[in-house]
């Protein structure tokens, strides 16, 4: 076990080194640069020409690569021109209000999907497998932009039920259970967009592979045997199916912050998608690269965890 995880640990460190050189030659090449990305019509090319040279905007590329690349493994990861900080104190800063966001939307999307999923599978072919089968596939089919504007419109607009922006009310001042249920005030809408698109692909690929460990040969001899309905669903065949399900779990860290982008920017919530998006718009190179690095990184760590636990849930598998 210790072996596999320190070969992984390596590969992980190759392919995030390959990600930072794609990420960095990317946005380098891009059209605009921060300075430009300014827009002070009383700017000389002159004062352009100094900032750029500040910002080391004028050396090579490649050059400017490796000097982040020393610096960050240093800690250094540069120092953000939108915020004026110090890009490692942003996501610091930034980083728990998205969990605040993305924690709960994961666990509660799959306490409702995996159990639909399973339903569904066992009803297949019934009218509760037609209507799960309907609502999944209108939650695949609404995009999260779609289903944002509509919560929007009818639980903040016409019903007044909950605030559609901010993380707290402005000028509140609220401390303790107050400021809790405020923020929970204006998660609520953020939290039912990012519940409803979770829900239908994972209730789809519960179904999908509980249908065919239900139709393997050992699942027909524990029928055939006389066991319980009950004990061959969720002790026989469930259990294999969380197999592909521990898989699905290991691109969640990464999308935890990465599928966000949208849903943050649409209801003006302060977290990383939201910083990332404005780091891209105002061409903060060292924000972007901080911010894909946090990505990619928690996305490899996705993986590692999500191998690790496929040995635990599969003794077939011999991580060494």
């Amino acid at each position: 076990m210790l072996k596999y995880i320190i070969r992984r640990v390596i590969v992980s460190i190759f392919v995030l080194f390959v990600m930072s050189v794609m990420i960095y030659t990317i946005f380098a090449f891009a059209p605009g640069d921060p300075v430009g990305s300014q827009m002070d019509p009383n700017m000389t090319d002159a004062m352009m020409a100094k900032l750029r040279a500040q910002y080391g905007l004028d050396q090579p590329v490649y050059k400017r690569y490796f000097y982040w690349l020393w610096a960050a493994l240093h800690g250094d990861m540069g120092y953000s021109i939108q915020f004026s900080k110090p890009t490692v104190e942003v996501i610091k800063t930034y980083m728990w209000n998205s969990f605040t966001l993305a924690v709960p939307a994961i666990i509660i999307s799959n306490l409702i999907s995996i159990p639909l999923g399973v339903i569904s599978a066992v009803k297949h072919n019934t009218y509760i497998d037609k209507a799960i089968g309907l609502i999944t596939l209108a939650g695949i089919s609404c995009p999260s932009f779609f289903i944002a504007l509509l919560v929007i419109k009818k639980l903040a607009m016409d019903f007044g039920l909950f605030p559609f922006s901010g993380m707290v009310t402005p000028g509140g001042g609220y401390a303790g259970v107050d400021y809790f249920f405020d923020v929970l005030r204006h998660a609520s809408l953020p939290l039912i967009v990012m519940v409803t698109t979770g829900i239908a692909g994972m209730v789809l690929f519960v179904r999908s592979f509980m249908l065919n460990v239900l139709s393997q040969d050992y699942v027909r001899t524990a029928r055939a045997k006389g066991l319980p309905q009950r004990t061959v669903i969720y002790k026989h065949a469930f259990r294999n199916t969380l197999i592909p399900i521990v898989t699905m779990f290991s691109g969640i860290l990464g999308g935890l912050f990465g599928g966000s982008i949208i849903i943050e920017s649409m209801f003006a919530w302060p977290g990383m998608g939201t910083i990332a998006l404005g780091a891209v718009t105002f061409r903060d190179y060292p924000l972007i690269m901080a911010t894909n690095m946090f990505f990619a990184t928690l996305m490899l760590l996705g993986y590692l965890i999500s191998d690790i636990v496929y040995g635990i849930v599969d003794p077939r598998v011999k991580l060494d």
